[in-house]
């Protein structure tokens, strides 16, 4: 027999106001007549567990009046320097009372039932125990504990992974988060880059990583800090891609000077450019375009960035135009600038 119990539901009883005899609070009987058992909790996640007990009594005894069980949070209960608090213990601290649906009557049958609990803390200790209550009178079931889980970082992932910047997402779903952050160690250098600004929707924190380098593997780590401690995601690799993107431009009235960036290839882009922004984006072999022009750099290896520049001239005064540069199969990310007014 199971049933659900719901924290948020508020059907909190302190059992001291609806118990105050004296007479309740005995322990089962020796003779075993009335036997009362607590089971070991199952199915226990970061928020909830299910709660087990059975209760036993022999031919000749009143079926129970009613079957609870008692929950407390470990650090809310003294319990001396005891494992286990006494159930008189649980409820001085004010134990939630959670109440079981039955319908059994026969006698000389082991009656076995749990509750599913729910919208516990997580990371946090919790005793709980079998009441029944047979007449005047309560036996408890044995004491038991159990922890609750620790928040976990799931579905850690890189998207829109570029040479110098990509998307870091996660989920958290734990709370009193203190800090959040992702760490990016660059394998071939044993560098480490820390990147705590992020945005946070239904769960999920999603980071912007930029300053990256191209073509570098990167181990990325998600951490969560919070009063209970600190927690650590699983890491995942992701290797940037190949460098090409533009650095900047300089307009003027008619004409314009643009930089950009290459790593590792000693070719030279090429800019295209146009005030047709779909047709940079969809046709861009269409547009105008331009060669660029190494700015010097004696003696750089291969695997060395390169800055070139180009100067566009003949624009159109006060105009917008979009500009791509491409190298062999790498494309840069869509740029634009603006001419001056004459």
């Amino acid at each position: 027999m199971k049933h659900t119990f719901y924290l948020s539901m508020l059907i909190l009883l302190v059992f001291g106001a609806s118990c105050s005899k004296s007479s309740r609070n005995k322990a089962p009987l020796p003779d075993e007549s009335r036997v009362v058992t607590t089971m070991p909790a199952s199915d226990v996640t970061q928020h909830e567990a299910t709660l087990g007990g059975s209760v036993f009594w022999k031919e000749g005894i009143e079926a129970p009046a009613s079957v609870y069980f008692l929950l407390v949070e470990g650090a809310l209960v003294d319990r001396g320097d005891a494992q286990f608090p006494t159930p008189q213990q649980m409820l001085a601290a004010n134990a939630l009372v959670i109440p079981v649906q039955f319908t059994f009557s026969e006698a000389e049958i082991k009656h076995e039932f749990s509750v599913d609990v729910e919208d516990l803390k997580s990371s946090c200790l919790y005793f709980y125990c079998t009441a029944v209550e047979f007449g005047e009178e309560v036996l408890y079931g044995e004491v038991r504990g159990f922890n609750t889980h620790s928040p976990e970082i799931t579905d850690l992932a890189a998207t829109d992974v570029k040479a110098t910047s990509m998307t870091v997402s996660f989920r958290y779903g734990g709370g009193d988060v203190s800090s959040v952050a992702v760490e990016a160690m660059e394998s071939s250098v044993g560098q480490m880059y820390g990147f705590s600004i992020y945005t946070i929707e239904d769960g999920v924190y999603t980071f912007a990583l930029g300053g990256l380098n191209p073509k570098a593997n990167y181990t990325l780590t998600a951490i969560i800090k919070t009063t209970g401690g600190k927690t650590l995601s699983e890491s995942i690799s992701v290797t940037t891609q190949e460098g090409l993107y533009i650095g900047g431009s300089l307009p003027k009235s008619t004409t314009a000077t643009v930089y950009v960036r290459t790593w590792f290839s000693s070719d030279v882009p090429t800019l295209y450019y146009s005030t047709d922004p779909y047709l940079i984006a969809n046709d861009y072999l269409s547009a105008q375009k331009v060669t660029m022009y190494r700015i010097y750099e004696a003696g750089m290896p291969d695997n060395y960035n390169r800055d070139f520049e180009v100067e566009i001239l003949r624009l159109d005064p006060d105009t917008k135009y979009y500009i791509l540069a491409t190298l062999g199969s790498l494309k840069s990310e869509i740029s634009s600038f603006t001419t001056l007014p004459i």
